[in-house]
């Protein structure tokens, strides 16, 4: 018979390992909790993902549609915190595309654009020729640009490109421009790659007319009861266009140096629709961003983000 001594001291030494086994076991437990709760929150958050996009498509098909205008209701549904779309609709001819400009040598609107931002000349030729130095397909440098060496000394070997812009983020890369750009808020509005002509002052926001024409508030709202039409409304069947661009300085009675800005940087042709759709399921959300030739429907850029 075992004595009492040899089997406290065996219990004394069994305690321990059972307490480490609960330990472990429980160890166990809540490390398989916490991967159960990962898996579930990951497939929670990709069912979001999945349903967030599901909107953002059903708000760009309605975005798409003909008869759908700028301001239609239709183009909202839901709410952020829960589930639904927003939809805006805008007109890329009426904003600048750097690509035809530079090609063109026009170098007066880009620098009415950031004297209208108080930016010094010397500044803005450097900017400007910088981006020529970006589109251009040689390595020789402009007076005020940067070519690869000037890159080089950046940081920022490779560049530039020597091509034209295949996306405005490019530009967030120009030396000397993006200082220039930092000046502008939402400074991407501005530019669109897709219209080969000048602005489409149909399709001009008022921001747009501001720094490139110098038109003034009341100008910019007699050009808008224009085109809003005799219910004074947006959207609506009695809109109107400007079928040239002296209709559009008659209205607005520019000045002298207005309407010499409007005639060269503003025209009256061109349609290019851009929709932006956004789908949101409790807290994530899927942006969609559709480019289209505004006579045949072609899609020119797709973007999910």
């Amino acid at each position: 018979m075992k004595s009492f001594r040899h089997i406290s001291r065996s219990r004394a030494i069994a305690l321990p390992l059972v307490l480490w086994g609960v330990a472990f076991l429980s160890a166990l437990v809540i490390v398989a909790a916490v991967r159960v709760k990962e898996r579930t929150d990951e497939q929670s958050h990709a069912e979001r993902t999945f349903r967030a996009r599901q909107f953002a498509l059903k708000g760009l098909a309605l975005g798409r549609h003909p008869s759908v205008l700028e301001n239609d209701p239709l183009l909202v549904a839901g709410e952020p915190e829960t589930e639904g779309y927003k939809v805006r609709i805008s007109d890329d001819s009426g904003r600048i595309n750097p690509n035809v400009w530079i090609s063109q040598g026009n170098r007066e609107i880009f620098r009415t654009l950031f004297a209208s931002r108080d930016i010094p000349l010397r500044e803005s030729d450097a900017a400007i020729d910088s981006l020529t130095d970006w589109i251009d397909g040689d390595d020789f440098r402009t007076l005020a640009g940067a070519e690869y060496p000037e890159y080089t000394a950046a940081g920022m070997p490779g560049l530039p490109s020597n091509a034209p812009l295949s996306d405005l983020r490019e530009m967030d890369s120009v030396l000397n421009l993006r200082d220039a750009l930092a000046s502008f808020d939402g400074w991407r509005d501005l530019f669109s790659l897709y219209h080969a002509g000048k602005l489409n002052i149909n399709h001009a926001e008022e921001g747009i007319l501001t720094d490139l024409a110098g038109l003034q508030p009341r100008q910019i709202d007699a050009l808008k009861n224009f085109q809003d039409g005799q219910d004074g409304l947006p959207d609506t069947e009695d809109d109107q266009e400007f079928g040239e661009i002296d209709e559009a300085i008659d209205i607005a009675a520019a000045d002298g140096p207005q309407t010499k800005a409007l005639r060269s940087f503003f025209g009256v042709e061109g349609n290019v629709k851009r929709i932006e759709s956004t789908g949101f399921c409790y807290g994530v959300s899927r942006k969609i961003t559709v480019v289209t030739s505004g006579d045949s429907d072609t899609i020119l850029a797709w973007e999910e983000r």
